[in-house]
């Protein structure tokens, strides 16, 4: 018999601030990156979680943890990603491998951990006829192909989110985020808002993702366009206080945005009468609220006789997907998928301007007078045009230009430069990864 616990815990907007003030102290500033790529079978099309031949990802990722001791990641009962050393390899909605590396100091100690990884499962997917694509969308199979893998989790968020290109962002498209670390509130606000700001043009920069259902689809970014049309409750700018150099925006402003979004499902651990494994092998019911109530009304009232805890404001936050996520370091979230070297000058630039203040306050002040309205428009231009794209009353492609200048001042006599130069001469040209592709 199965008894739900009832949770006799309660939190307050107190106890969940304190989850970003746990952040790195200056000495320990790191760099992070998650990396997902697209599994891709012989014949092209999108390759599945399981299959009656037994070679689906499901069975790479056993060989890889029998093979080379990577502990499994199990989501009641579902094989979800493995774990070693800090890293992890898990699994996106329509089975998209992604790669979190441990954070590190360099660029070029993420890549040598990235390679490493790669070593050891790279000939496993081979073995059994998969290949990781590089790239921002799925090239020839459609969200009506992929079937969302079985975690419980992403079967809530493909019945519920309500864009009509949802399922083509959870099933189809891969991207690469980028972890920041900062040193108090007002870093990581003044690192929030310009990061924020600049998210179009980064996704310009980077766009890779041309080609869908083995067609050009006059977008330079389909992924982006993806995101655009997946969910407004939870997809995008954060908000316009963030904008409004006047307004003193702090931790508790993103918190208060995050707490009027809709909940998605709280998730309770389950009891099982006489279970002798029950120690080892943790069980939980879903309670799904498909956004009857938000957060901030779940903290007041509790829901169906169910108070929150922290784990349920940690759900909340990760259905959340704004281009820059703050938790106790920043989340940026808006790049395509990037073949070779190329998929780090992504971190490599981020590294040059979030940590030399002089280059951080130069950014800053080179994007001052820009509003919210210039960048929400960039953003819906941005899919489309890439860097030909307009950012209010100047080109993108020159904003481009000059981020890469000051990334590469911040980087200067690091040898983490040399990945920024891998991107600094196409935007040179004009071009995008998508233009070169075309």
């Amino acid at each position: 018999m199965l008894n739900q616990l009832k949770s006799f815990k309660t939190i307050t907007t107190r106890d969940i601030l304190n989850t970003f003030y746990n952040f790195a102290p200056k000495t320990q500033l790191q760099i992070g990156a998650e990396i997902e790529r697209l599994p891709i079978d012989k014949k092209g099309y999108a390759a599945k979680y399981s299959n009656s031949q037994k070679n689906g990802v499901k069975e790479v990722l056993e060989e890889i943890s029998k093979s080379y001791n990577w502990d499994k990641i199990v989501d009641d009962g579902v094989l979800i990603g493995l774990k070693k050393e800090g890293s992890t390899i898990t699994l996106e909605p329509g089975c998209q491998v992604e790669i979190s590396l441990k954070p590190q100091k360099t660029v070029i100690d993420l890549k040598s951990e990235y390679e490493k990884i790669d070593k050891e499962i790279l000939p496993v997917f081979e073995k059994l006829g998969i290949t990781l694509l590089e790239y921002g969308i799925s090239p020839k199979s459609t969200s009506k192909e992929i079937e969302v893998f079985p975690k419980k989790r992403y079967q809530y968020m493909a019945k519920y989110l309500k864009g009509e290109l949802a399922p083509s962002m959870m099933r189809e498209t891969a991207g690469i985020q980028v972890a920041v670390d900062f040193k108090n509130e007002q870093d990581a606000i003044k690192k929030l808002r310009i990061f924020t700001k600049i998210s179009p043009i980064m996704t310009a920069m980077f766009a890779n993702s041309s080609i869908k259902e083995g067609k050009q689809t006059g977008y330079k970014s389909t992924r982006a366009l993806a995101w655009l049309n997946t969910d407004n409750d939870r997809c995008g700018l954060i908000s316009p206080k963030l904008f409004d150099k006047n307004y003193d925006f702090t931790f508790e402003d993103y918190m208060e945005t995050v707490l009027d979004i809709p909940m998605l499902y709280i998730s309770r651990p389950l009891r099982i009468e006489n279970c002798r494994n029950c120690a080892t092998t943790p069980f939980k019911k879903d309670i799904l609220i498909n956004g009857k109530i938000t957060f901030k009304e779940f903290l007041e009232y509790g829901y169906n006789g169910i108070y929150p805890e922290l784990k349920d404001y940690e759900i909340q936050q990760s259905l959340f997907f704004p281009e820059i996520r703050l938790k106790n370091y920043l989340e940026i979230r808006n790049h395509d998928c990037q073949k070779g070297d190329l998929k780090y000058s992504i971190p490599a630039i981020y590294k040059g301007l979030a940590y030399n203040e002089n280059v951080l306050n130069s950014l800053t002040e080179m994007f001052d007078k820009f509003s919210y309205e210039d960048v929400m428009n960039a953003r819906y231009d941005v899919p489309k045009y890439a860097l030909k794209a307009d950012f209010g009353d100047k080109k993108i492609l020159d904003l481009a230009k000059e981020i890469i200048k000051l990334s590469k001042e911040g980087l200067k006599n690091d040898n983490d430069i040399k990945f920024i130069e891998l991107i600094e001469e196409p935007v040179q040209q004009g071009l995008c990864p998508a233009d070169l592709i075309i």
